[in-house]
């Protein structure tokens, strides 16, 4: 797979106006919705899975956070990239550390689910 292949100017949301992790993840689980068919009605599951991910360690270093899940029923990896230049405050407490740190850009990738 060619990462390259899968991004187009659909996928990438320019001017996030997000507030915090929560917002943000939202409005990228809202694009993975727009552009993917396969996502289309599934925008809580993608929600939900995301928030779970970051909830388990978050995936920002260095200004770009990267969270990534497996879904279900995809025949493809999607992928939508989300630009917020004011940057984002991330809450670090599900790492256990007591300081926050800011990304300002998120690629998020869902992967399709091997089957077994």
């Amino acid at each position: 797979m060619i990462y390259s292949d899968l991004i187009t100017e659909k996928n990438i949301l320019l001017g996030l106006d997000t507030f915090d992790s929560e917002s943000t993840l939202g409005a990228l689980a809202d694009g993975l919705v727009e552009c993917s068919p396969e996502l289309k009605g599934r925008r809580d599951e993608v929600f939900d899975a995301l928030r779970e991910r970051e909830e388990r360690g978050s995936t920002g270093q260095q200004g770009v956070a990267i969270p990534h899940v497996q879904l279900s029923g995809l025949s493809k990896t999607a992928i939508v990239i989300g630009v917020n230049s004011a940057g984002v405050d991330l809450d670090r407490k599900s790492t256990r550390l007591n300081s926050s740190h800011v990304v300002s850009s998120y690629a998020v990738i869902c992967l399709k689910k091997k089957k077994r």
